[in-house]
């Protein structure tokens, strides 16, 4: 009896172990399973927050452009309209102030523009009248009286005086520098027309009533002034001081070319001289003035840095030679070598001889 009792217990023993066993494996298999689910949580809430950090990285960057890009456009466009009233407008100051401030250079036809506006006439009151030529020709004219700047220029511009030989012509009368003057252009502002200087006989005032007493009238051409200025043109260095001194003579007068015509002395060697014949004021003009051909001009003009060219190609040569050694070194230089070859040759014989005496003293 004791033997079954035992048998029963040992075996249901074995069960409840058995049992346990397989609980606990069960037990430690889910603890697994959670650690693994809180471990997959955690990387995917690491990854959507590196998702968000980059798109919002990504966001910032494209607001940053997108406001530079705008703020570009909208300088572009300011400066865009500043020009557009400046040319229509004429703001010079207001141009150059945002072209300084903007660090905007022009090219070369912004600057010839802005020579214009330079050159552009001045405010002043207009006169007209018409003058009557010989054989019935009548040309209208007509002068700008500037006497904020103590500035008359006068035009006589029309075409009809051709026939008699006439050109057309801008006169400039100029008070406000240190003397008085006048600059005859013919043939308008051509680039390269030069303006012939003389003095004014009349002062301001008189030539200001003048031209007013002529508004609205028919006038005639008195008399006759000839001009000679075959002197030739003026230096260049005097000429652009001459500009400085008369602003407003620019507005006649281009390219810094006068001919001085109350200069004396030596005339200029010339191909031929020509006869221009014009009208000023209330005379009629006759210019005389060498006529130089170009390429002899450009010759001249040039002659200065051609001597300069010539300069620097001798100091090249120069230099070259310099470098190179003299002809009495590369004698030197030879009778060196020469020098070195014989001493060669004398040891070599040398040598030969007593090789050949050993030899002798052998046979012997």
């Amino acid at each position: 009896m004791m033997m079954v009792v035992v048998v029963v217990v040992v075996v249901v023993g074995k069960r409840r172990i058995r049992q346990f066993t397989r609980d606990t494996d069960s037990a430690n298999g889910s603890a697994v399973i959670v650690v693994v689910v809180i471990v997959v949580l955690i990387v995917v809430l690491i990854v959507k927050v590196i998702v968000v950090v980059v798109v919002v990285v990504v966001v910032v960057v494209v607001v940053v452009v997108v406001v530079v890009v705008v703020v570009v456009v909208a300088v572009v466009i300011v400066v865009e309209v500043v020009v557009v009233v400046v040319v229509v407008g004429g703001g010079g100051g207001v141009a150059v102030v945002v072209a300084e401030a903007l660090g905007i250079r022009g090219n070369g036809r912004g600057r010839r523009q802005g020579n214009r506006r330079r050159n552009r006439e001045p405010q002043g009151e207009r006169v007209f009248w018409t003058r009557t030529l010989s054989d019935g020709v009548s040309v209208q004219e007509s002068a700008l009286i500037a006497s904020e700047h103590d500035v008359i220029i006068f035009k006589s511009q029309d075409n009809s005086s051709d026939s008699l030989g006439f050109q057309t012509s801008e006169v400039y009368y100029g008070f406000e520098g240190d003397e008085p003057i006048i600059a005859i252009s013919t043939k308008g502002r051509r680039r390269g027309r030069p303006c012939f200087l003389t003095t004014p006989t009349q002062s301001y005032a008189d030539l200001v009533q003048l031209f007013r007493a002529r508004n609205g009238t028919t006038v005639s051409a008195n008399t006759t002034l000839e001009l000679n200025a075959q002197v030739g043109s003026m230096n260049s260095t005097i000429a652009r001081d001459f500009t400085r001194q008369y602003p407003l003579i620019r507005r006649v007068c281009s390219r810094h070319k006068y001919y001085d015509t109350r200069v004396t002395g030596e005339t200029v060697e010339a191909e031929e001289t020509r006869l221009i014949k014009t009208l000023a004021g209330e005379n009629q003009v006759e210019i005389t003035f060498p006529v130089i051909s170009r390429q002899r001009e450009a010759r001249r003009n040039n002659r200065a840095n051609r001597r300069g060219r010539g300069n620097r190609r001798n100091n090249r040569r120069g230099n070259r030679r310099n470098g190179r050694q003299g002809r009495g070194n590369r004698r030197n230089r030879g009778n060196r070598n020469n020098n070195r070859s014989s001493r060669r040759n004398n040891r070599r014989n040398r040598r030969n001889n007593r090789r050949n005496r050993g030899n002798n003293q052998q046979e012997e």
